[in-house]
């Protein structure tokens, strides 16, 4: 399924936008410049493919991506400040908060799998 403008190389951002490898294709995720969601494509051999909205989840800042355990990871900050977190099976899962005490962010988080451990970097 295409989306019109979302499924092209030549996104217009307001926000970083984050990529990563997920089963074989270049997955990628922005905010979108109006409403706040996350919107997701995913590409084999060049060819973008319309992946729909991230959860519906929202941000006021660009969201980052992961892979650890066989599953993609969204971090993102919600448009309450707080870190938040989905995964990516076929489907994204709800968001939650990532610390029960509602880290606050000051912008766009970061995140890596290495050596067994999924590591999530942000400004507080």
């Amino acid at each position: 399924m295409e989306q019109p403008g979302l499924d092209n190389l030549s996104w217009t951002l307001s926000k970083p936008a984050t990529m990563t490898s997920y089963n074989g294709e270049m997955w990628r995720n922005a905010r979108g410049l109006d409403d706040a969601q996350i919107y997701t494509s995913s590409s084999r051999n060049g060819a973008w493919q319309w992946r729909g909205l991230a959860g519906l989840m929202r941000s006021s800042h660009g969201p980052a991506l992961a892979v650890h355990d066989n599953k993609m990871w969204l971090f993102l900050r919600g448009t309450d400040g707080a870190l938040w977190a989905a995964t990516y099976d076929r489907d994204w899962s709800s968001a939650s908060p990532v610390a029960g005490n509602r880290l606050t962010l000051m912008d766009e988080p970061s995140s890596a799998s290495h050596g067994g451990n999924l590591y999530v970097m942000y400004r507080r």
